[in-house]
């Protein structure tokens, strides 16, 4: 159709230009340099599991525990556990540091939970069926 082909020709026209170099410069520095750490040097490439579902939440895992470990650099300093041992910091502190962080992620995803309430670190949806935030 003839939209299609005059958004195909937009696109080509804006990937062309300087802007739209630019930002596929720094697309791919932001997302190919994360995947590459994941799958290369983080060994997500393979594994031994078994079926599409447990693959994924393997890969998940993984994913996960990277943003946490980022997200440990940003707050702490510090973005692995052993990095924290070698540190020396008090366990109390980087206990509380983390209790930190988790609450605050996880009031930023409250609202996109409709049905949920906060109670504390505990969610409680109207069916009671209730999930500790942080299973300390």
């Amino acid at each position: 159709p003839a939209e299609h082909q005059l958004a195909y020709y937009g696109n080509q026209r804006r990937i062309k230009g300087k802007r739209g170099k630019a930002l596929q410069r720094r697309r791919s520095e932001l997302t190919e340099r994360t995947f590459a750490h994941i799958c290369e040097t983080g060994g997500a490439r393979r594994t031994w599991l078994q079926g599409l579902e447990n693959v994924n939440k393997r890969y998940l895992i993984h994913v996960a525990a990277r943003n946490l470990g980022l997200v440990m650099r940003q707050a702490i300093g510090v973005g692995t556990p052993r990095s924290l041992q070698k540190e020396g910091i008090r366990p109390f502190c980087a206990d509380l540091t983390l209790r930190v962080v988790i609450n605050s992620l996880t009031r930023k995803w409250i609202p996109e939970f409709p049905l949920a309430f906060r109670f504390g670190n505990v969610f409680a949806s109207r069916t009671r069926f209730q999930i500790s935030a942080v299973a300390w």
